[in-house]
């Protein structure tokens, strides 16, 4: 879908405070904007991302562009790419942070961008993938394949966000599977999705690449880390 196509869809009007926005092609005015960046916790919070993952999977590199607390503006952005059916927020979003890591070499040696699949039941219920959305966006500044085919869940598990603690590692045990017609050997493959957490569906996701694929490398990039993370 044309990004023509997506604005039309939707009432050109900041998704936080909503006052009327100048300009079609953006979902945030520039005041909403200045305060999600000033909340931002350094550098695109890149060395907590891979802190993460210290001890469970080797990670690359890693960057979200926004930390998350509840009640906040990135909060209420989040809550309109994930249930709010605001599909052109998810692919801006994408968009507007991959391109402010061009300059950082990012991107230089990923080869494929895979978001984290949702259930098919879950997926029909809300329309679309956020993740993928986003990853289109990220497509949209990098030119890199999103592969959507080879990564694939299996299990409709409830949301993360209910479930605590250690509770999490087992809410996301197994419920992803590689298709057989996957080659991701010897790739360096970017994993996408909409907020890292305790990092323990992302880690499930790229375990089970690791059973079929060999010698992959693996970076992440998240629109937001939550600040319980």
């Amino acid at each position: 879908m044309t990004d023509g196509a997506l604005n039309s869809l939707f009432s050109q009007h900041c998704c936080i405070c909503n006052n009327l926005l100048t300009n079609a092609d953006d979902f945030i005015c520039p005041h909403c904007l200045a305060c999600v960046q000033t909340a931002r916790n350094g550098n695109y919070v890149e060395s907590k991302v891979a802190k993460l993952f210290w001890g469970k999977t080797q990670v690359c590199r890693g960057a979200s562009m926004w930390t998350y607390s509840k009640g906040s503006h990135s909060s209420k952005i989040l809550v309109e790419m994930k249930y709010g059916k605001r599909i052109d927020i998810c692919r801006k979003t994408g968009r507007m942070f991959a391109a402010s890591l061009l300059d950082k070499n990012f991107f230089s040696d990923i080869d494929v961008i895979i978001p984290i699949p949702l259930a098919e039941e879950r997926k029909r219920q809300r329309g679309y993938n956020q993740a993928e959305q986003i990853s289109l966006g990220i497509h949209d500044a990098t030119g890199l394949p999103v592969n959507t085919h080879s990564l694939v869940r299996v299990v409709n598990n409830p949301s993360q966000t209910t479930v605590a603690g250690v509770s999490r590692n087992d809410n996301v045990k197994d419920i992803f599977s590689l298709s057989e017609n996957s080659c991701l050997d010897n790739m360096h493959i970017l994993v996408v999705d909409d907020i890292l957490t305790t990092g323990a569906t992302i880690n499930s996701a790229i375990q089970e690449i690791m059973k079929g694929a060999n010698n992959c490398t693996f970076s992440i990039l998240t629109i937001a880390l939550s600040d319980n993370s």
